[in-house]
């Protein structure tokens, strides 16, 4: 239902309890985000380590990925938002950590979005174009650290360009 419930599990045997949030949807929006870089080699996996940023109504909320927050524990690897009244999405930025920004304009509200990270996205405007691979061949030809995506050791040869088709035709645009 869009809204956030938390299970708190105790040590010891105790039994877990259930705390639900019982929202008005009428009076509330929500989105949660999931990041996908199963397609881009040099991203965390599920994007650890992202900042998403929402803007609804004019305000911007933070939310970064975070694999977990203490022993034996797990964070959910999604960034849940909400705001009060029906304002829609503007947009979300995802600031990857590869210092990248994909921008979604306009995504509708009230539900799950699955961003995908793509090696193939040059422009980072979301859809892959001939106008990426271009692109992409002219990071190559200047040997520019961006155009290394086989390995982290910033040196431009044929196993970068095997990454960026392997991107290309995996269906991440």
């Amino acid at each position: 239902d869009g809204d956030q419930d938390l299970i708190f599990f105790a040590s010891g045997g105790s039994p877990a309890r259930v705390v639900r949030n019982n929202l008005d949807h009428h009076s509330t929006s929500w989105s949660r985000v999931t990041l996908d870089t199963n397609n881009h080699p040099r991203l965390a996996p599920n994007g650890i380590g992202t900042r998403v940023v929402l803007t609804a109504g004019g305000l911007d909320q933070h939310r970064w990925i975070d694999s977990g927050s203490s022993y034996i524990s797990q964070s959910e690897l999604t960034a849940h938002f909400a705001w009060p009244g029906d304002a829609p999405i503007e947009q979300i930025r995802v600031h990857w950590t590869n210092g990248t920004i994909t921008t979604i304009t306009n995504p509708p509200a009230n539900t799950n979005l699955n961003i995908r990270a793509c090696a193939a996205d040059d422009n980072l405007d979301g859809s892959v174009t001939s106008a990426d691979v271009l692109s992409f061949i002219n990071r190559f030809l200047k040997r520019e650290r961006a155009a290394d995506l086989a390995d982290p050791l910033g040196r431009t040869d044929f196993f970068d360009i095997a990454a960026f088709l392997n991107a290309y035709t995996a269906g991440c645009h």
